[in-house]
């Protein structure tokens, strides 16, 4: 059993008033008046309390899903945002040892030489020896 408003098409049958939630509510279209208007003349006031009712449950069900998704969105941030601080620490150790290489390189051309230089020296003095 549905009363239709002919001119709105608004439900005002209690079972039905979900259809319709949000028409022309907050649009900024200037329906708002003439929606209330309508809603006001052709619904009950248990109707009306149903509704509002409804209209709240909706409001608190999309603000906990707002809070659900932000607060997945902030898990998402702040785990990038250690990635990126363990990505910077990394990059600075391979700088130091990317910057430490021609150190490195250096000590062992020199360890190179001073062994050839030892090398050498025994070399030659066996060499000078046998004759």
């Amino acid at each position: 059993n549905m009363n239709m408003n002919m001119n709105m098409n608004i439900p005002t049958s209690s079972a039905n008033t979900g259809i319709g939630i949000g028409t022309g509510i907050g649009t900024g279209t200037g329906t708002n008046t003439s929606y209330s208007q309508s809603l006001s003349q052709s619904l009950t006031i248990d109707e009306m309390r149903t509704l509002h009712r409804q209209a709240l449950m909706e409001a608190e069900s999309k603000k906990t899903e707002l809070q659900l998704v932000l607060a997945s969105r902030y898990r998402e941030l702040v785990g990038s945002s250690d990635e990126v601080t363990t990505m910077s620490r990394d990059a600075n150790v391979l700088k130091d040892l990317v910057d430490s290489l021609p150190l490195l390189v250096d000590s062992l051309l020199s360890t190179t030489d001073t062994t050839n230089d030892t090398t050498n020296d025994t070399t030659n003095d066996t060499t000078n020896d046998t004759t």
